[in-house]
């Protein structure tokens, strides 16, 4: 079912488990948290300087952890700035600029090295 599974590499590897449910019988499992960033009802769901709404996208970010990084999904209000070909990104207090695809940038307001990467800008600024 899994190709390339080397269980005793695994095994051998405590770090390779899962992050968040640790009593799972086997591994690899996926983690998988559904959400819109466009429901304003999942405000209680937030991290640092996410926000949920009809301007908002999601955004792939890295969290570190004790041991590893984990990839997340995030949400942050965004527009497009359609003059400078570019895509506004607020983050709480914070404005950063996607200039092309697949930046990567500091995640501002979260407390350790996370990081967060811009879309494919076509995909989010068509015009």
């Amino acid at each position: 079912m899994y190709p390339n599974l080397n269980i005793e590499h695994h095994l051998q590897h405590q770090d390779l488990g899962p992050v968040f449910f640790h009593q799972a019988d086997e591994c690899p499992i996926p983690h998988l948290v559904l959400s819109n960033c466009a429901d304003e009802n999942l405000q209680d769901q937030k991290l640092p300087g996410e926000h949920y709404g009809k301007t908002s996208k999601c955004f792939n970010a890295v969290l570190p952890s004790q041991t590893i990084d984990i990839p997340y999904a995030v949400c942050f209000e965004s527009k497009c700035k359609e003059e400078e070909r570019v895509l506004e990104v607020k983050i709480g207090k914070h404005i950063v600029l996607c200039e092309r695809d697949f930046q990567v940038h500091e995640y501002p307001g979260f407390a350790s090295a996370a990081t967060f990467e811009c879309p494919r800008l076509f995909a989010v600024c068509p015009k």
